[in-house]
């Protein structure tokens, strides 16, 4: 029986970067007096937690899940957005604390894939 390491979770799941295209395409719509009260991070969360999972293992599932999503997903994805972006502008009086990067996240390929990490750097310009 093969044990399952850190090392061995290389999965993804193929709708995070369309959700983080979709926020940084609707926060560019946005006035800057708003983009101040709103945590793309947050966004991405809330959007993705309304969405479904497409996870993938391999190149070709995760190109079959990257179509899938573009193709049959797109207006739940803007739409999952755009309501996220109503429900998590940011309270000035409501205090959160982050989470912090585990030892699994900094190991995972989800978190070193380039093309992800990218997008979470520029996404954070808004912030």
């Amino acid at each position: 029986m093969k044990t399952i390491t850190s090392k061995s979770l290389v999965y993804r799941n193929a709708i995070e970067p369309l959700v983080v295209q979709e926020v940084e395409h609707q926060l560019q719509q946005l006035p800057p007096k708003i983009l101040k009260y709103i945590d793309p991070v947050q966004v991405v969360a809330y959007a993705l937690n309304r969405l479904p999972a497409l996870y993938a293992t391999s190149e070709e599932g995760w190109h079959w899940q990257q179509v899938r999503a573009k193709t049959k997903l797109k207006e739940q994805i803007t739409t999952a957005v755009r309501q996220a972006l109503v429900a998590v502008q940011r309270d000035p009086l409501k205090v959160f604390t982050p989470l912090k990067e585990t030892e699994i996240d900094a190991r995972s390929h989800y978190t070193q894939d380039n093309q992800f990490s990218d997008r979470q750097a520029k996404i954070k310009k808004y912030w």
